[in-house]
């Protein structure tokens, strides 16, 4: 397990140091080795407080599994050599803090693009003071089941139907295709990120080593609604808040209402507040800038509902 703050020479120790041994006595070879690290950070911020370019290509040149070697100039450093290293990265941040920590380009470049970027702008409201009651049962059996799938160990293999499916969709457009010009590069590398997920898949229900149809298609539905999602990530990267967002949208209806003079269609303050800001706040900003005063919700015959933007206050 790596700290929540290190530095790419201390990550690169840490891995050097975190050996794992598979012991396999009637096999050849009988036994492998490899360098295996997991970074767990509940603020990604902390674990990487800027963006440097030396360090997000090492852990771009790492993500593979290609051996990685360095030597230092220090005399007393023994050279760094790993045959087999790999680390897992789960990071927790927010869209602001992405927007202020990457650089422009960085989602043309190599590490964004092999990252999953899980995004959910739903809050979830719990009792304060209630008691979480706990399974412990089944706490003990989920410890039992991923010790177990940490002891596989092997090629995976696909059923022909798998392999069919898998191929179907790679050679026929990979669709759905997420759309969004900086998911570009990410795109580049959907099929390997669906394999992933489909050995996940397999792993988390028997230990055979083979990817079946059903494994594809749990797969396929974890990768659909994860992407279904990222784009809601730029929006709220350059929304600039809610406010901004607000302030622009009150101005559009002002704009259309005044030339028109007729209220402003509902379906208008969507399309334009989509462009803006995540889908699912779209509903809860009309609704905000109704309580404000800012709009006034009407019912006009043969549309429907529209809005009639408040005129601001001019000052003396």
């Amino acid at each position: 397990m790596a700290p929540s703050n290190t530095t790419k020479a201390a990550l690169i120790d840490m891995l050097t140091e975190s050996t794992r041994v598979v012991l396999r006595p009637k096999e050849t070879p009988q036994v492998i080795n490899f360098n295996s690290l997991k970074i767990l950070s509940n603020e990604l911020g902390v674990l990487l407080p800027a963006y440097e370019g030396e360090f997000m290509s090492t852990l771009t040149d790492i993500y593979d599994g290609t051996p990685y070697e360095e030597r230092r100039r220090h005399s007393k450093t023994a050279p760094i050599k790993i045959d087999s290293p790999q680390f897992n990265l789960l990071a927790a941040t927010t869209p602001a803090h992405l927007n202020d920590f990457l650089p422009p380009g960085a989602f043309d470049q190599g590490f964004l693009s092999r990252c999953f970027l899980v995004y959910s702008g739903e809050i979830i409201l719990r009792p304060l003071f209630e008691q979480q009651l706990v399974n412990k049962e089944e706490w003990r059996n989920l410890i039992l089941d991923l010790k177990h799938i940490a002891r596989l160990y092997g090629q995976m293999k696909f059923s022909a139907e798998a392999a069919s499916a898998i191929t179907a969709w790679h050679m026929g457009g990979r669709n759905p295709l997420p759309r969004h010009p900086k998911l570009h590069n990410y795109c580049t590398r959907r099929t390997l990120h669906l394999l992933k997920l489909c050995v996940v898949a397999s792993a988390s229900i028997s230990d055979l080593l083979v990817i079946e149809m059903e494994h594809y298609l749990t797969a396929m539905d974890w990768l659909i609604e994860l992407e279904t999602a990222m784009p809601d990530i730029f929006k709220s990267m350059s929304s600039g808040g809610d406010a901004k967002a607000i302030e622009e949208c009150w101005y559009f209806c002002f704009q259309l209402y005044a030339r028109k003079s007729v209220p402003v269609p509902e379906a208008k303050l969507y399309q334009f507040l989509q462009e803006r800001v995540p889908a699912h706040s779209v509903e809860r900003m009309i609704d905000v800038m109704c309580r404000a005063g800012i709009l006034k919700k009407v019912d006009v015959n043969k549309i429907g509902p529209c809005y009639v933007p408040k005129e601001k206050h001019k000052p003396d």
